[in-house]
């Protein structure tokens, strides 16, 4: 018998639907199409989120929620930059796929940030519904409150404290 590993980070339907709540849970300033990327890279690999360089007080929080652990997972995880820039080609055909779809604003993307559109606020809506996995939902919401703090507030902040460099 064969079996196959799935990873989501590598799947481009799954990239879209992790977009699309990232997008219907923040309450933040548009997204540029960089933290989207890096905001994904963590909802979708969560055990790798205590690679992160935060406060005390959100490192503790972080040890509170119970997520997975680096160290706990089945799979052992390349470094984050070559991980982060395999996941880039699926991220950016997921992120067309819903402009395309009219799903995201045409002209914030041409701008380089992300909004939803009225028909991405309903689907967002419905699939935030639907999809209440426990680790994405906690992670998201971590996520969701640390990327709105100061320290992550300019590009360089974001790469520096992620680990993560995005040239392109």
């Amino acid at each position: 018998m064969k079996s196959r590993l799935w990873y989501p980070q590598l799947d481009v339907a799954s990239a879209a639907r992790r977009f699309l709540r990232i997008l219907d849970h923040w309450q933040g300033a548009a997204l540029s199409v960089e933290r989207l990327f890096v905001f994904d890279y963590f909802i979708a690999t969560p055990a790798l989120i205590g690679d992160i360089k935060m406060t005390n007080a959100y490192r503790k929080r972080y040890g509170e929620l119970g997520l997975p652990r680096k160290k706990d997972e089945f799979v052992i995880f390349p470094p984050a930059t070559l991980l982060f820039h395999s996941m880039t080609p699926i991220q950016k055909r997921a992120l067309v796929s819903l402009v395309a779809k009219k799903v995201l604003s045409k002209e914030s993307y041409d701008a380089g940030s992300v909004a939803l559109t009225a028909i991405g606020q309903q689907t967002a809506s419905e699939l935030s519904d639907v999809h209440k996995g426990e680790a994405e939902t906690l992670a998201l919401d971590f996520m969701a409150s640390l990327m709105a703090t100061d320290e992550f507030a300019s590009k360089s902040d974001l790469r520096s404290r992620t680990g993560l460099r995005y040239y392109d």
